[in-house]
């Protein structure tokens, strides 16, 4: 068993690694890895990422500004089920939804706080012809992300870090596959492309 970094009041530290970024890597979906894979990764990480004494000048809190889209299959299903309503209910969805992560992320020994805030949310009552079904196989995972990455960086403003799609569609890896229930690449946040 490894041993735990502490900080110098003895709780347990929080570190964030940088890893080099595979390009043709995405998130394990084209790929497996092995467990001796993984284990090669970990040796890859070296003493000299801990600075002992060092902290951040601003540990009380971190805000990551979100854009929210809804595609317009997940706005016909809250149409069709709630009619009138369907603007609120599916507003009430995405911040529940928003709020689950948020807990995840305000845990008591985690520092810096992570705070979430919608500076974008966006319902598509009709789906932008970039992000047309046929152009990604009516939802397979990898496709989808993609229309969807290029679309939001060529909003022109981006006011926002990090960007989020919901879906109505049964997301796949082609046809037969049904078994995704999210997908996203591990180095987004970290390149405008992706975010």
């Amino acid at each position: 068993m490894g041993r735990v970094k502490r900080s110098a009041d003895g709780t347990p530290a929080h570190i964030i690694y940088k890893r080099e970024a595979i390009v043709d890597d995405f998130c394990g979906l084209d790929n497996t890895i092995t467990s001796e894979e993984l284990l090669e990764d970990e040796a890859g990480i070296h003493e000299d990422v801990f600075v002992v004494g060092q902290r951040l000048a601003r540990e009380d809190e971190l805000v990551v500004e979100l854009a929210i889209f809804v595609d317009e299959l997940l706005w016909q299903h809250f149409n069709s089920k709630y009619g009138g309503s369907a603007w609120s209910k599916l507003q009430q969805y995405s911040l529940t939804m928003l709020n689950n992560i948020q807990i995840m992320y305000r845990q008591p020994s985690a520092v810096p706080k992570l705070t979430f805030r919608v500076v974008r949310y966006e319902v598509f009552k009709s789906q932008p012809s970039a992000m047309a079904p046929h152009l990604h196989s009516h939802g397979h995972a990898q496709m989808y992300l993609d229309r969807f990455c290029k679309y939001q960086r060529s909003l022109g403003i981006r006011d926002w870090d990090h960007a989020l799609l919901l879906t109505g569609y049964d997301i796949h890896r082609g046809s037969g596959s049904r078994s995704i229930s999210g997908i996203a690449r591990l180095d987004g946040m970290c390149d405008s492309w992706n975010t």
